[in-house]
């Protein structure tokens, strides 16, 4: 990724984070570090001397704490800075990782989790998969919890999948498998386009063997919808 900033150019930065949506995160991180560390300074000032003001009004004299206090800012300041090295931001961008964020599990099939279970991180998983995919079959397995909102994901899903498996998982919220599936078959329905196999199974153990059953080493798998259902998925994966 190349990233520029207000403050610098971060070429090629390397992350194991997959999605165009991972890289606006990562920008949003980069620019918070950058202004902590240019404030940094500033603003422990601004406490250091408030805090001795009142000392001052207290005891008539000068702060007996005040060489601590200049210690302790000066450290902070010192930890934002060596934060905002280049070398060091690049470096923390390379480790980043979170579990579960569109995480590859496996290749040849692909097998990915995503615990996306809102309508804004499910269709950003969606077009990353479009991204990702090469020419296999595409098939998502989906479980969610029935107060989740899914919007439009339904909608853009049917245009995406060749295979979409609706299951229910092991929590008492999630949402019954025959509504998701129709759910799925009238956005088929509306959309007028490519008609998608769509399955429900009483269970998601049952909805994953079913999909992997049936994949060859080009398809893709997506298990997304909860982070209930990814790790509940990945026992049987």
């Amino acid at each position: 990724i190349d990233m520029e900033t207000p403050m610098r150019r971060y070429p090629a930065l390397g992350t194991k984070m997959i999605g165009e949506h991972q890289a606006r995160n990562l920008a949003t991180a980069i620019r918070a570090v950058e202004i902590l560390s240019s404030e940094a300074s500033k603003a422990d000032g601004v406490v250091a001397r408030r805090l001795d003001e009142y000392r001052r009004d207290r005891s008539g004299k000068g702060s007996s704490m005040q060489k601590r206090t200049n210690k302790s800012r000066s450290e902070r300041t010192k930890l934002w800075k060596k934060l905002d090295q280049e070398g060091n931001i690049a470096a923390g961008v390379s480790k980043a990782f979170l579990p579960g964020r569109f995480q590859v599990l496996q290749g040849r099939p692909i097998i990915i989790l995503d615990v996306s279970h809102n309508e804004e991180g499910l269709i950003a998983s969606l077009e990353t998969l479009k991204k990702v995919a090469g020419k296999g079959r595409k098939s998502i397995v989906f479980g969610v919890l029935e107060h989740k909102r899914v919007g439009l994901f339904p909608e853009k899903a049917v245009k995406v999948a060749d295979e979409i498996a609706v299951a229910s998982f092991k929590d008492r919220r999630s949402t019954d498998p025959l509504v998701l599936k129709s759910l799925f078959e009238e956005a088929t329905e509306r959309s007028k386009a490519r008609r998608p196999l769509i399955q429900s199974f009483s269970s998601l153990r049952e909805a994953l063997e079913n999909v992997r059953g049936r994949m060859n080493e080009e398809d893709v798998l997506l298990v997304l919808g909860s982070h209930v259902v990814v790790e509940e998925a990945v026992r049987y994966l």
